[in-house]
Formats: structure tokens, sequence, C-alpha cells
């Protein structure tokens, strides 16, 4: 049996610290990004109260900004209903000194004409970047921070197109992932074409030019085939026939940021521990696998009967889509062959997933939580395409991995899998229907994975 190892170990962006220095949290998001119109007339975050120029000049403040802005950020922290998840006014004070605490320290370095030991620090990075480019602004941010109720809810800003969960971690992210926000972005600003545009805002050409630009900085997304038969790499550009014969697969690099799939992980794993603690209560052993289906997922469940685990909510399951459609953009763009042959000549696999015009698997899209013993037995999916996702980095478990049979495997009873891969987090499996696979036994730790196995309504094989 071969053995394939793909590692694609993400880039740390905490905001380490030396032991001479107080340890301080890179922002003070919680994941909450909402806004209250009864609330300081919506302009303040009811997550982490901060208000919308705060929130977008974060990356660019000193350590001495950020300590007042959190000690504004508490005062109106006690003007809150307690609002359920946030922030506490302690918790911001807290914060603040910290800062306030580093502004003293640098103060006390720079007399001294010493420096402090090199960190990962947002701004260095950032400006690190810009010294070696032009025309690359630090942020989006057009100084015109306003939300408006009538457009995605009041939770993407109408100067810059990003959305709270975007602006709140742009400073924790890498190039990539900002090429990724703007290129999101610019998809927003495309919607207000046919509607009054917002004065000032920046335009979707300008998103596009940024993301290029941040583009530049990254060594960017490959596709990757490998041959289920040998473990080995293929050549480019074969024309994908072995693919399509479900003989090999095709991962591709990064497409999912660190802030994503972050913030997917904690939801997913707060869902997953609320459903095995109903299933214990119901006297159910722990298989250790919990299924989290997308609110599209658990809509077609019900409407079926069929038994699901609660859903995620609206925030998680937007990022869900946005990755999704992510993917669907590059394989219209890149990966032609695969589309016209799984989906029709001239398809777009976009446009088909915004129409609501793919039939997905029971329960898909939907994140897989699997914790010690969790496994997924041998199987073939029976869609067009299936598009899997590591959300978990390699050193976060033990065993696991997706297993892999070759067409002329005797099968899985009889034989071991040709090759088990374990790609790192954000990478991008794909295979064909027909394909062999299983969820490989977690030894430790937790594994949580995307999925989604599709095909055009019109040819779906439900499983």
């Amino acid at each position: 049996m071969c053995a394939v190892l793909v590692a694609i170990v993400p880039l740390s962006w905490s905001l380490a610290t030396p032991a001479s220095q107080p340890r301080v949290k890179p922002t003070p998001c919680n994941r909450i990004c909402r806004y209250n119109s009864n609330f300081f007339d919506g302009e303040v975050c009811i997550g982490c109260f901060r208000d919308s120029h705060e929130i977008s000049n974060w990356v660019s403040m000193t350590s001495q900004e950020k300590s007042y802005a959190l000690e504004d950020a508490a005062e109106r922290s006690v003007l809150a209903c307690s609002f359920d998840g946030s922030i506490s006014v302690e918790e911001l004070r807290c914060q603040a000194n910290g800062w306030l605490a580093r502004v003293n320290i640098d103060s006390i370095a720079e007399q001294n004409d010493k420096r402090p030991t090199p960190t990962v620090s947002i701004k260095t990075e950032e400006e690190n970047l810009n010294k070696s480019s032009t025309g690359i602004p630090p942020t989006p941010c057009t100084r015109i921070c306003r939300y408006n109720a009538d457009f995605y809810g009041g939770s993407v800003c109408i100067g810059c197109f990003r959305d709270s969960f975007e602006i709140g971690t742009w400073g924790s992210m890498d190039p990539i992932e900002k090429m990724y926000a703007l290129e999101d972005a610019a998809g927003r600003c495309e919607e207000t074409s046919n509607i009054e545009r917002f004065e000032g805002g920046i335009s979707g050409q300008e998103l596009l030019r940024q993301a290029k630009l941040w583009g530049k900085h990254t060594n960017g997304s490959s596709w990757e085939e490998f041959d289920i038969k040998t473990g080995q790499s293929m050549p480019e550009n074969n024309g994908y026939e072995t693919f399509l014969k479900g003989d090999s697969v095709i991962l591709l690099e990064k497409i999912v940021s660190h802030a994503e799939s972050s913030a997917i992980k904690e939801a997913a794993k707060a869902i997953a521990s609320r459903e095995r603690r109903k299933r214990l209560e119901a006297g159910m052993a722990n298989e250790g696998l919990v299924r989290i289906p997308a609110l599209a997922s658990a809509k077609r469940a019900s409407n079926s009967n069929t038994p699901c685990a609660e859903p995620f909510e609206s925030d998680t399951d937007g990022i869900l889509n946005e990755i999704l459609t992510r993917v669907c953009k590059l394989l219209d763009s890149e990966q032609r062959p695969i589309i016209d042959n799984l989906f029709g000549e001239g398809s777009s696999l976009h446009t088909l997933f915004h129409s609501d015009e793919l039939a997905f698997s029971s329960r898909e899209p939907a994140v897989n939580v699997y914790t010690k013993g969790g496994a997924f037995r041998p199987h073939k999916d029976g869609q067009k395409l299936t598009v899997l996702i590591p959300l978990s980095s390699i050193n976060e478990f033990e065993g696991g991995g997706t297993a892999f049979w070759s067409s002329d495997s005797r099968g899985h009873r009889v034989e071991g899998a040709s090759i088990e891969l374990r790609p790192d987090c954000g990478t991008v499996i794909l295979f064909v229907g027909h394909v062999t696979h299983a969820g490989v036994a977690v030894e430790d730790g937790d594994r949580i994975v995307f999925v989604a196995s599709f095909s055009p309504k019109a040819t779906s094989h439900q499983k």
C-alpha cells in the first residue's frame, strides 16, 4: 500500500510576545459581528463594542491607540443590555491594560536603544509587504464605515464591501486570505449595479486590482493530480482522463483561509459537543463522528424526514457557502475539461450552485467532526463530483485521513486502500462519484472536514 502525505503547514498569525512583554490578543473580535439599530444607531458592533472606525483601522493603530479604543469599548459595554455572547467589560479592560503595558515596555526599549525580541507583528508584516510593492493599500477601507440594513442585513460595510468578519480579522489574514476576501467583496459590490450606488464606496474594479496585488505576495494555489494506483503525482495538462475514470484525485492547495477554518471549527466543535451529549442521554453509543449540515442541507433533510444534527447558524453557514462558491468559480475558470465532462459542455458550476440546480448527497454540504475512534466506512458517493476540504491542521489529530481504492482493486473487504491522503488545513480534494473511499479512524484529537457531493439535478443519484 502506497501512502501519500500532503502537508501544507499554514503560517501562524497569532500575536506572539516575548516573555518580557504582556500577552495580548491581536483583536477583541469574538466572531459575533452584528449591529443593533437601537444601540449607538447601529454603528457599534455588539460583539466587541468597537465602532466602525475602530474596527476598520485596528490594524494600523498603535498600542496606545488600541488601549484607548478598548477603554471606549468597555464604556459602551456598560451601556449594553447584555447581548448574548458579547465580550465582557472586564475582558475589554484587561486587554486595554495589556496594550497599555506594551506601550510602556516599548518606550523603555526605545530609550535604551534596544529592539524588542522579534515578533510576528501584524503591522510590521503589512509594512514589509508594502515596501516590496507599489500601489497596494494595507486595507481597502475608504473611511466610509457605514452599514445599510437593506444590504446584506447590515453586515456588510457599504464603503469597502467587506463583511464584519472580514473587517474584524483583516489584520490576522495572510496575503492569500486577503486576496480571497477582496474577491468576495468585489462580488458584493457588483450586486449594487442594479440599485442606487452607495456614494463614495470603493469600486469592484479597484477591489479586484487590490486582490491581484495581494495575490502576488503568495506562491498562489496550485492543482496537483495523484494517481490512486501508484500514489504518484501525475503530469499537468493530461486531459484528466484518469481522473474522470476514477483512478486519480486532484488537490488544490490553500483554498480556505486560516480565519475561515478557525471560525468553522469553533462552531462545529460546539454543535458536535451538544450532539454527543444528546446521544449519550438517549442511551446511544458515541461513534466518534458527528455530521453537521448546512442550513439548506438541514432543510432538505427535514423535508425528507431524514434525522440530522442541528445545523450551523447563519454566520458560519455563510462562510461555507462562500468557500463552495470559491471552489465552483475556480473549477469553472481553470478546469473546463472536468466541468464539461461531468456537468455538460459550457456549464457553469457557480451558476448551477446559486440557481439551486445542484442535487447534493443526503445532509450535504456538511462538516464532519471526527473524534477518537471516529471513521467513515468505505463507500462511493454516487454523485458527479465530491469536494472534500480538511479544516484541521495535521498536527491537531492523530490517525485520520482519507483512504482511496483504485478501480481495479478487488474491493475494500479483500484488500487495503491504495493510498491515504492527509492534506493540511484548507486543501481541496476532488474526486468523482464512483471512487471508493473512506474516512480513516482518528486515534486522538479532532479532525474536521467540509464535504459536498453533488450532481446536476437532472442526473443526480441520491444516496
